[in-house]
């Protein structure tokens, strides 16, 4: 009897500790939602993009990724790439570790709780079909922030549209829109709280651009995007990794600023 009980608990120790089955899943880029038309610097390169939703298509969803079919709106969490129109496929990650381009650190623990803390924070506001375009607009941005500058030493402080590796204005502008300020300010004030929050996940792909969802609840009806999506095709980059202009960002190539 000692043998057989021991048995059984070494095999639901195996069970707890399996790794859960990887998911991938094909991803289109659809059109972009609420937002604003941006002017976004990264290093040495600047580019017009689009900050705010973008809208993709999700199918052919396997393993963990296979709850994930349907349209959804999502936040770009690679300012280094494009997105594209034709279906690519995607690995479903944990935030921790996008961006997945080469060379690009991930963002770890301590930024992955940041953007944990404005999402949480807000109660995935950012996410729903009816979020404003300046508080849409704030939430890409404070990911882009979180992503290149922030520094979990230094705190909340160490992002600010204004100055850093990354910077963004107002399309025709030589600085962010007061409205998309205070929203930013909001959102920069949630950081350091370490509020729990399960529903984000990531989709990365080392050729195109990463992006950040809201994990669909059992039962939700697929969000109808095409009403709502305005897609504008981005210009290049003045670099290879330029984003993409007025829809997602990255250095383009795609984009929902820029894409195939």
């Amino acid at each position: 009897m000692r043998y057989a009980h021991a048995t059984i608990m070494l095999a639901m120790a195996a069970a707890t500790c399996a790794p859960a089955r990887a998911g991938f899943i094909d991803a289109a880029y659809t059109g972009v939602a609420a937002g604003r038309n941006v002017s976004l610097t990264v290093g040495a390169s600047t580019f017009d993009t689009f900050a705010g939703q973008i809208g993709f298509t999700l199918s052919n969803g396997s393993g963990d990724a296979a709850t994930l079919n349907g349209s959804r709106l999502m936040f770009c969490a690679d300012p280094y790439q494009r997105v594209s129109s034709s279906s690519q496929r995607y690995e479903r990650l944990p935030i921790e570790s996008l961006p997945v381009s080469s060379g690009v650190p991930t963002m770890g623990g301590s930024k992955a709780q940041a953007l944990r803390d404005i999402y949480a924070g807000t109660s995935a506001a950012a996410f729903q079909a009816g979020a404003s375009a300046d508080a849409a607009a704030a939430f890409q941005i404070a990911i882009w922030e979180i992503i290149v500058d922030y520094d979990p030493v230094v705190g909340p402080s160490s992002i600010d549209p204004a100055s850093g590796a990354l910077r963004a204005r107002s399309s025709g502008s030589n600085q962010l829109a007061s409205s998309i300020t205070a929203q930013f300010d909001l959102l920069r004030a949630l950081i350091g709280r370490n509020l729990a929050a399960a529903g984000l996940v990531g989709l990365g792909n080392p050729s195109y651009q990463d992006q950040v969802m809201q994990i669909p609840s059992p039962g939700s009806v697929a969000l109808l995007l095409g009403a709502g999506l305005s897609a504008i095709v981005p210009r290049r980059g003045r670099s290879s990794r330029a984003a993409a202009t007025v829809a997602p960002a990255g250095p383009p190539r795609d984009h929902p600023s820029s894409r195939d």
